[in-house]
């Protein structure tokens, strides 16, 4: 590596626009960053904003798994996603209907169809007054709770 390509590089740099990531991770938002990332050079021009398609957002209403995280800590919403991607193949391959594992955002309620929810345990879940709600809610509907650590 020579001090050119590192000039280049840090020039580079600085010609890249900015994008704005929601402060509440999703996989909806990682989605719509993939793609923004992707196709940026396809874009002339860009506001620096997620657009985050209504069409890849499925309803919650429909689903019986869900994984409960605090979507304001990065490292709780990306054990989420890892969770979900890990466990989707043995759901499709046990072919269970209409079980795909939804993760719950802060303003969601926990719909009385759901049977299973995961919960990513991070320091500071159970203060989340949002937690709490869901949490009861699925005591209601005699929800099976599933703990993953994800914080010592």
């Amino acid at each position: 590596m020579s001090v050119a390509m590192v000039q280049d590089a840090l020039t580079w740099f600085f010609t890249v626009s900015n994008i704005d990531m929601p402060s509440i991770v999703s996989n909806e938002s990682i989605l719509a960053l993939a793609n923004d990332l992707v196709f940026q050079g396809l874009i002339q021009e860009k506001s620096g904003q997620l657009n985050i398609d209504s069409s890849v957002v499925s309803s919650v209403q429909s689903r019986s798994a869900f994984i409960l995280a605090d979507q304001t800590s990065m490292e709780a919403s990306c054990t989420a996603c890892i969770v979900q991607k890990l466990l989707m193949p043995l759901l499709i391959a046990d072919k269970r209907e209409g079980m795909v594992l939804q993760i719950l955002q802060p303003t969601s309620v926990l719909p009385a169809t759901a049977r299973q929810v995961v919960v990513v345990c991070t320091n500071g879940l159970f203060e989340r007054p949002c937690v709490a709600e869901v949490l009861i809610a699925a005591g209601e509907v005699q929800a099976d709770l599933i703990p993953v650590v994800s914080e010592s």
